[in-house]
């Protein structure tokens, strides 16, 4: 599971376990994630070793790949390693296994993180990948948008409306797309989104 000391990647990682499913969890800092009983192993996936099949490969011959790994912010070069180049390099070592990416709704728009998870979706396809596009994940900590709608809702006597509040609001909790993830890993259903 790559990023599994994210927001979304460490629900994913304990669900997982929690349901008997053998995993690695990579992580940048795996510290945390291997205090809690989890192998991991330690890479920045921004590292050029990622980028190459090779590297994969003398690791797990067969593997499964739930890519949860995504930036907001940074250069282009960090979002290009993430999205595009370790996720090529990992795709190509599937084999028989199966690759999950989880992806998230509205990258239409042309801010970095749309333009990186259009062309990470793209490797995806082109790797008979399932994707997985969440809207806003919430949990009982909080990352990105669902900090901000917290921080929002907290204000004293009115609460702001984003928009026009004529857009579609469709949060998931954490844990049901963790559940998601593994019905997706136990029963492919094929590559797209």
């Amino acid at each position: 599971v790559l990023s599994a000391d994210g927001f979304i990647g460490r629900h994913i990682v304990f669900h997982l376990r929690a349901h008997n499913v053998d995993l690695v969890a990579q992580a940048r800092a795996p510290a945390r994630i291997s205090a809690v009983g989890f192998q991991t192993l330690g890479l920045d996936l921004t590292a050029a070793a990622c980028h190459s099949t090779a590297f994969w490969q003398t690791r797990w011959p067969k593997i499964t790949i739930t890519h949860a790994a995504g930036l907001f912010t940074g250069k282009p070069a960090a979002f290009e390693a993430v999205n595009v180049e370790t996720p090529e390099a990992l795709y190509a070592t599937l084999h028989k296994g199966h690759a999950l990416l989880v992806s998230a709704v509205g990258i239409d728009a042309n801010t970095p993180f749309a333009l990186w998870r259009r062309q990470g979706q793209a490797v995806a396809k082109a790797a008979s990948a399932t994707i997985l596009q969440a809207g806003l994940v919430v949990a009982d900590s909080s990352y990105c948008g669902s900090s901000v709608i917290r921080a929002l809702a907290s204000l004293p006597f009115a609460t702001p409306v984003l928009g026009t509040s004529q857009q579609v609001f469709n949060p998931i909790h954490a844990s049901d797309l963790a559940g998601v993830a593994l019905a997706c890993l136990a029963n492919p259903p094929g590559p797209g989104v």
